[in-house]
């Protein structure tokens, strides 16, 4: 597969139901996936033959929490909800 999204790393892949599925990271820590098509999904089917590449465009993977915060004892890390959507 030619990985078009810049500056991926530890990349690894996975099978779900079926779907083969790239997961990787960016520099800044963002998860990123992409989907291997089968040929019967209507952004395969609706896209030139000649620009067919078998992979569904990357796209973040949005997560509910966003951001870290330092628990109150040593060592020890939370997760808070990230701010609601506006």
């Amino acid at each position: 597969m030619y990985i078009t999204q810049e500056k991926l790393q530890h990349i690894n892949t996975i099978t779900h139901e079926g779907k083969v599925v790239i997961l990787a990271t960016d520099a800044q820590g963002k998860i990123w996936y992409s989907v291997k098509q089968d040929g019967f999904e209507d952004s395969y089917l609706n896209t030139p033959p000649e620009q067919r590449t078998g992979w569904e465009n990357w796209q973040e993977l949005e997560l509910p929490f966003k951001r870290w915060v330092k628990a109150p004892t040593l060592f020890s890390w939370e997760m808070k909800p990230s701010e609601p959507s506006r």
